[in-house]
């Protein structure tokens, strides 16, 4: 019996667990979860060297559950991602970066929506390098900052689409940058949900991509 691949999910708040989850419920449902919360990572906003500290703690502690891949799911960690990949011994993900790979592709004016202001801007300023590296330009300019508890309630997810459907009608895409307010995307179809990019998915088919073939 083929084992089944299990996936070591780091969250910096329990808000997260439940889009990752449903995500890997759609479209990997075969894939086992571990997660692993360190709520501190949110107090020091990736910053400095105590941040990068606690951040590899906490990737070896999901590293020792042995899991195929290690998905990290703060946004405010994935600039840290370089440093912290040569120590670890398992290949790490960060969830957004397949999605600010496909936002730097958009090209032109992008909106971004958040519930934690320096991930926005860390998110920002990744796009921003990718599409330099790409030679595409980017306009970065409109932001929503919203509150991070809005997708735990249905009414909530509905105040945030009402907020996202006026973006849609003047960017190339809108960037949700959190994973906890992913769930957003299914108030959306056809071609406006083409432009709204939200991690878990994106996440998924690059985790797919890595495992092809596991086991050997």
């Amino acid at each position: 019996m083929i084992p089944r691949i299990r996936i070591a999910c780091v969250h910096a708040t329990p808000l997260a667990i439940g889009p990752v989850a449903e995500a890997f419920k759609r479209w990997a449902p075969d894939w086992e979860c571990k997660n692993v919360v360190e709520e501190r990572l949110v107090a020091l906003q990736g910053e400095g060297d105590a941040a990068l500290a606690l951040f590899l703690d906490v990737l070896r502690r999901a590293e020792a559950g042995a899991p195929a891949v290690i998905l990290t799911t703060c946004s405010m960690y994935t600039r840290r991602l370089p440093e912290v990949r040569p120590l670890i011994g398992k290949s790490v993900v960060g969830i957004d970066e397949p999605m600010i790979e496909k936002a730097a592709e958009a090209g032109g004016p992008i909106a971004l929506v958040g519930s934690i202001e320096e991930a926005v801007n860390g998110t920002a300023r990744l796009i921003r390098e990718r599409a330099k590296a790409r030679g595409r330009s980017v306009d970065l300019s409109r932001r929503l900052l919203v509150d991070p508890k809005i997708c735990t309630q249905p009414a909530g997810v509905r105040e945030l689409e009402e907020k996202i459907r006026p973006l849609i009608q003047v960017c190339h895409a809108v960037v949700v940058v959190q994973a906890s307010l992913s769930v957003v995307e299914d108030f959306f179809t056809g071609a406006e949900k083409e432009k709204i990019l939200t991690s878990p998915r994106l996440a998924v088919a690059r985790l797919k991509e890595i495992l092809e073939g596991y086991p050997s």
